[in-house]
């Protein structure tokens, strides 16, 4: 959560393909797919800055608070988490532009 990003970012993307082999297996075996474990759906990687807010920063805060010498960790959060909101604009921004260039009269 708060290692440096490039460490991060290899970190995530092993859950991310973990939880797809996961969700291939519950789609082979006919289960209903488990939350985030669903490669035709928005998997870990697009979904870390909600983790980030809703999880992980209430967690760290609180931690921080009880001990102070903490707070480097939350630092590296907060970094990690910027890192993952610029992506996810940079994605809808791209999602945009397609859509617009779809949309355009031909």
């Amino acid at each position: 959560l708060s290692m440096n990003w490039s460490t991060h970012l290899r970190w995530v993307d092993c859950l991310e393909r973990e939880f797809f082999e996961q969700g291939d297996k519950e789609t082979a075996l006919e289960m209903q797919v488990s939350f985030l474990m669903d490669r035709t759906k928005p998997g870990p990687s697009h979904t870390q800055v909600g983790f980030y807010d809703y999880m992980v920063f209430p967690l760290l805060r609180s931690l921080v608070r009880a001990a102070p010498d903490a707070e480097h960790v939350l630092t590296g959060a907060i970094s990690n988490r910027e890192h993952w909101k610029e992506l996810d604009d940079a994605r809808e921004a791209e999602a945009a532009k397609a859509k617009e260039e779809d949309d355009a009269p031909l």
